[in-house]
């Protein structure tokens, strides 16, 4: 299966949708792609927040690495890792729930 990660297309529908319907709010339900690029999609989102598009909510894709419907649970989506060879479900916060926090708490895109 082929995934295409494309950040700037995020920015892009916000906007488009923005300017095409004019809502009074836009709550992003489910949004990112993999550990290293979360931080992308949510710098399009500050910066479609900063160009006056009223983004109300915004989640990630997942709180938890979870069972994907093609991956299994070889795919880590979450903000939290959960060791599956570990009978605990022991479950640790990534660097993404770190700079997740720090946005929510700062409204800005840096550490």
């Amino acid at each position: 299966m082929l995934l295409c990660v494309t950040p700037w297309g995020f920015g892009k529908l916000l906007r488009w949708l923005n300017n095409t319907y004019h809502p009074n709010e836009i709550v992003v339900t489910e949004n990112g792609f993999l550990i290293k690029l979360e931080h992308c999609y949510m710098s399009e989102a500050l910066d479609a927040i900063h160009d006056g598009i009223n983004i109300t909510g915004y989640s990630v894709w997942s709180l938890l690495d979870s069972f994907e419907w093609i991956f299994g649970y070889t795919s880590k989506y979450g903000l939290y890792q959960v060791d599956m060879a570990d009978p605990q479900r022991q479950r640790r916060p990534k660097k993404s729930a770190v700079y997740y926090s720090n946005v929510l708490r700062t409204r800005c895109r840096r550490l």
